[in-house]
């Protein structure tokens, strides 16, 4: 094949050289294209994975909360029944404290009743210390016995007349109420 060329080989070589350096840009041009696409595809797969993400940890965070709402819930309540019970408590203790204790008065009680003497009721007045006591003596000599064992008490103040006593028909198995004289001494 032959080739005629009419341009001077200057001018000719110019313009393959810049066809060259055209090509070449247009070439470099569509790389960078390409690489912006790229990017964006990337970034855009960052962005979407990080959507997912920040969503399924809202959405297991919510699970979460509702599924701890109940027990802060309770443990709200249970301090809540603590506070109240600081509170009776600390109430029960000034009460105590003001007027006498219980756990000392049960002891001393316990110490006094003689074997033959078993208590059924007791009834005690805190306010006026005023003190009510039912039960069964197996003998007269027995109920004459806890009346002076109370009389004499640490716990009681009282003064219990055995002239009382005679009231009661039996000498045996007596059904005793104990009412008038005896109050709690105060510590």
């Amino acid at each position: 094949m032959i080739t005629i060329n009419l341009l001077p080989t200057n001018l000719r070589n110019h313009i393959l050289k810049t066809r060259f350096i055209f090509l070449f840009y247009q070439f470099l041009l569509n790389i960078l294209v390409f690489a912006m696409l790229l990017a964006l595809i990337f970034i855009a797969l960052v962005v979407s994975k990080q959507f997912y993400y920040n969503n399924l940890i809202a959405t297991e965070s919510e699970k979460l909360i509702e599924y701890t709402r109940p027990s802060l819930q309770k443990a709200n309540k249970i301090a809540s029944y603590i506070t109240a019970n600081k509170l009776i408590i600390s109430e029960l203790e000034t009460h105590q404290k003001n007027y006498f204790k219980l756990t000392t008065f049960w002891g001393d009680f316990a110490q006094i009743i003689p074997s033959g003497i078993k208590i059924t009721y007791i009834e005690l007045d805190i306010v006026s210390k005023a003190v009510v006591i039912k039960g069964s003596a197996s003998s007269r000599k027995d109920l004459i016995n806890f009346a002076d064992k109370i009389n004499n008490s640490n716990v009681f103040s009282a003064i219990i007349s055995t002239t009382q006593f005679a009231r009661y028909q039996k000498n045996e198995n007596i059904n005793f109420e104990l009412r008038d004289g005896i109050t709690l001494k105060r510590d």
